[in-house]
C-alpha cells in the first residue's frame, strides 16, 4: 500500500493541464477509492493507514487550493467535505447549525446537478 499512495501523492503534486472543474472531480474520485482502501485494510497496518489518511490530507489541502471553475467543481469540494465527516453517517440529529446548512447545500447541489455519484450510499436515506 505505500507504494500505491506514494505514486497518488506524485499524482496529486504533478502539474495538470485540465481545467479546475476536471481536477476536482479527479481529486474527489481519488479520495473515495482511498476511502475504501482504509476500510479494507487490517487494523493492524498502521503504517497503510497512515500512508492512505495522508494521501487524503493532501487531496483536501489541493481541492482547497484549486478555485471551482463551475457548479461543478464547488459539488466536488462539497463532496469532498461531506466524505471528511464520517459523523454525519448515522444520523443528522446531532449535528452542528454549520455542518446542517453545509450539508444541505451538498445535498441541493448533488441533486440539482443531478449527480448521485457523489453521495454516499446513507445519503440516499438521510432526509
Amino acid at each position: 500500500m505505500g507504494e500505491k499512495s506514494s505514486e497518488v501523492i506524485r499524482n496529486l503534486t504533478a502539474p495538470r493541464g485540465e481545467n479546475a472543474g476536471e481536477q476536482l472531480r479527479e481529486y474527489f474520485e481519488t479520495y473515495r477509492k482511498l476511502d475504501t482502501a482504509l476500510g479494507e485494510i487490517t487494523p493492524h497496518d498502521e503504517q497503510a493507514a497512515d500512508s492512505i489518511l495522508h494521501a487524503q490530507a493532501l487531496i483536501l489541502a489541493a481541492a482547497a487550493d484549486t478555485p471551482a471553475s463551475d457548479f461543478s467543481g464547488v459539488m466536488y469540494k462539497l463532496a469532498l467535505w461531506r466524505w471528511e465527516n464520517p459523523d454525519l453517517d448515522p444520523d443528522l440529529s446531532d449535528i452542528s447549525q454549520t455542518d446542517s446548512i453545509a450539508y444541505s447545500a451538498f445535498r441541493d447541489i448533488a441533486d440539482l446537478l443531478d449527480e448521485d455519484e457523489v453521495l454516499k450510499s446513507v445519503d440516499r436515506y438521510l432526509t
